[in-house]
């Protein structure tokens, strides 16, 4: 299930601050509690533990989204070097590659708008399939080439090469890649949000229950739930990396574009 990363950080926020305000409404109505100083000791320790545990499992979380986000930028990246190489190797072919040059321009014209579209990746995959079919074309316009010389054959089967990942940059490859934006991102389980948002609430009422109410405390606990919050927003941010405000750059793509079929 994808989640929409700003709804739910700000429902964190907000959860997480109700939780403090009930503890600390709690505890005015308990008043002081007995042996006060001998207990400190114990509840900081506890809480200490719950909050070392909650900002571990976030690490990880917060590690395997940047993963995801790294391997999309890197499909990008290889796939606009791969395209240039490609091109390079056409152009040097001679004027019969031309058609395939031009096929692989369309490719990577459709690629940079499928990207820019801002939709996530298992919407709208007919983009995909056209991007897939202009590949088909490049790799059927190369496979008929006729070379006339050694030259040739090296460059055609160069061409080839690269089209099925035996050459390459980035990972997978050109006929692979093109599927790389139409599945669904792994995204984080709702029962495992739903547990990590139980934790850090019940922190928050903690905190409120056995730490004196005062504008210090009020303070600190308004800027720990910001922050947990926007933990929240980045995790959820990272994996989609086609949607929202961390998009993968599409930078190299673009100037791929600029490149092709000069």
């Amino acid at each position: 299930m994808v989640f929409d990363p700003l709804p739910l950080s700000l429902l964190v926020l907000v959860c997480t601050s109700a939780a403090a305000a009930a503890g600390f409404a709690l505890r005015r109505r308990l008043g002081p509690i007995p042996d006060a100083d001998q207990s400190r000791e114990g509840v900081r320790m506890a809480l200490g533990l719950m909050t070392t545990f909650t900002a571990i499992v976030l690490g990880m979380v917060t590690a395997s989204a940047k993963e995801t986000y790294d391997q999309a930028t890197a499909v990008v990246t290889g796939t606009a070097v791969d395209m240039i190489t490609l091109d390079r190797k056409l152009d040097s072919y001679g004027p019969e590659a031309d058609g395939a040059r031009a096929e692989l321009k369309s490719c990577v014209e459709r690629t940079i708008e499928r990207m820019l579209s801002g939709e996530r990746y298992f919407e709208d995959n007919k983009r995909s399939v056209e991007i897939g079919t202009a590949i088909e074309r490049v790799w059927s316009a190369i496979q008929v080439l006729n070379p006339a010389d050694g030259r040739q054959a090296d460059l055609r089967d160069h061409a080839l090469a690269i089209l099925s990942g035996r050459v390459k940059y980035g990972p997978g490859n050109l006929e692979q890649q093109r599927w790389a934006f139409a599945v669904r991102p792994a995204s984080v389980p709702r029962n495992f949000l739903i547990i990590v948002i139980a934790w850090l609430v019940l922190e928050f009422f903690a905190l409120g229950i056995f730490f004196p109410p005062s504008r210090a405390m009020s303070v600190a606990t308004a800027l720990a739930g910001l922050v947990v919050a926007s933990s929240i927003f980045v995790i959820l941010e990272l994996e989609d990396p086609l949607t929202g405000a961390m998009r993968v750059p599409v930078e190299s793509l673009e100037h791929a574009r600029e490149l092709v079929g000069r």
